[in-house]
């Protein structure tokens, strides 16, 4: 299992190396933002005109978009529920702001003989995006009923919770809002693509790739694999190869967790 970790604009070659290197690649909502979707809330949040976007992160999300695009029509990748009603809710926001931006404009009386050409990369965004999404919810895979995963995913929840795996990034970088965010209903996505790549890794044999900005997902796969190593819980599979980029070149060195060598690994990630 790999995970790869994009904190910048990746390349087409990168998503093409990703799908040839896995049998099956997992996908998180973090991995499609990207340039102008990339903080997006807080980009859009005062913006009151099309004149106001910036057309540079505009461009770069398309070209992004298209060639992810491209990534998600592979039927290599899969995902969960969660991800897919995350994208959803990703367009949902990026069309409120588009309606909002067309009425204050004509409020304002801006009239073009055409449309402007900011509002016409804000139209190819959202149009990119619901393709995104129809793959996306090809691509979502459901094993509540086999007993296997069942009992996998109650597991990478309940060690994800006592090593608390998560960070919140709202204790660090508090954003000011006009409103209070609503407390969410945590639906454990991350751990729910973790169970899922172990699930295919350690039952099926499978070469499991996730594609993720998410460092959560990372910390979240190496503590279940300690505890499940601890437990001896884990079938011997061979290799499970963790990648952290810390952009698309690969410039970080990758990290092997080698399963028949699991004193080494225990060794190497057990914090004293």
């Amino acid at each position: 299992m790999t995970i790869y970790n994009l904190k910048s604009v990746s390349e087409k070659k990168f998503l093409e190396d990703i799908i040839n290197e896995n049998d099956l690649i997992i996908f998180d909502t973090s991995s499609f933002i990207s340039g102008f979707l990339q903080d997006y809330e807080q980009r859009l949040f005062f913006v009151n005109s099309f004149h106001e976007l910036n057309k540079n992160l505009m461009i770069e999300g398309i070209n992004f978009l298209e060639f992810y695009l491209g990534f998600l029509q592979n039927q290599k990748t899969i995902t969960v529920r969660e991800v897919y009603e995350e994208m959803l809710k990703t367009r949902e926001i990026l069309s409120e702001k588009i309606r909002y931006l067309r009425k204050r404009d004509h409020k304002r009386k801006v009239k073009y003989h055409k449309k402007s050409e900011r509002e016409i990369f804000f139209e190819e965004i959202l149009e990119l995006l619901n393709e995104c999404c129809k793959e996306a919810k090809r691509s979502i895979v459901s094993l509540k009923q086999n007993e296997d995963y069942a009992s996998l995913e109650k597991r990478v929840i309940e060690i994800s919770e006592l090593t608390h795996s998560k960070v919140s990034y709202a204790e660090f970088y508090p954003v000011k809002r006009i409103k209070p965010k609503k407390e969410k209903e945590e639906l454990y996505t991350d751990e729910k693509i973790v169970a899922l790549a172990l699930y295919y890794c350690l039952f099926k044999r499978k070469n499991v790739g996730i594609l993720t900005r998410d460092s959560d997902i990372k910390r979240i796969t190496s503590n279940t694999l300690i505890y499940l190593l601890n437990e001896n819980q884990l079938p011997l599979i061979g290799r499970i190869s963790i990648y952290t980029f810390e952009d698309s070149t690969g410039s970080e060195e990758p990290l092997f967790i080698d399963l028949f060598n699991s004193n080494n690994f225990l060794k190497n990630h057990i914090k004293a």
